[in-house]
């Protein structure tokens, strides 16, 4: 039986499932080939454009687009929306849509001042 292929390296080089290697804590001493030894922190390492990007990226992924009151005001709307008691502002009407519903929600939190990102377009 064949050998299972290795899972693939990200930009960095490492693999996602591999634990990271050992690195030395800033200030401590690394012992070089020549037998001398140096800080940690002087020792220069190649800047990786690619590794950085990569970095960035995955912290912007973390960051959250909505905040908890607008996560609170949809869910409001969506349970009013299936008890059939939601209504539009303007025309006072009942809402059908499930998406209709989403965007009462969202205005309903922007309003307040929530973390909700702005409209398209505006």
């Amino acid at each position: 039986m064949a050998p299972l292929p290795l899972p693939a390296a990200n930009a960095c080089g490492r693999s996602k499932l591999r634990p990271q290697p050992w690195k030395p804590a800033p200030g401590a001493f690394v012992a070089l080939d020549s037998g001398t030894s140096v800080e940690s922190s002087s020792i220069e390492r190649p800047y990786n454009e690619k590794c950085q990007r990569e970095l960035v990226m995955a912290a912007k992924k973390t960051n959250k687009k909505y905040g908890s009151k607008a996560s609170q005001k949809v869910e409001r709307a969506m349970h009013e929306l299936k008890r059939g008691k939601l209504k539009s502002a303007k025309s006072g009407k009942k809402v059908k849509s499930r998406k209709q519903a989403i965007a009462i929600g969202l205005s309903e939190a922007r309003r307040e001042g929530g973390k909700v990102p702005a409209k398209p377009g505006s």
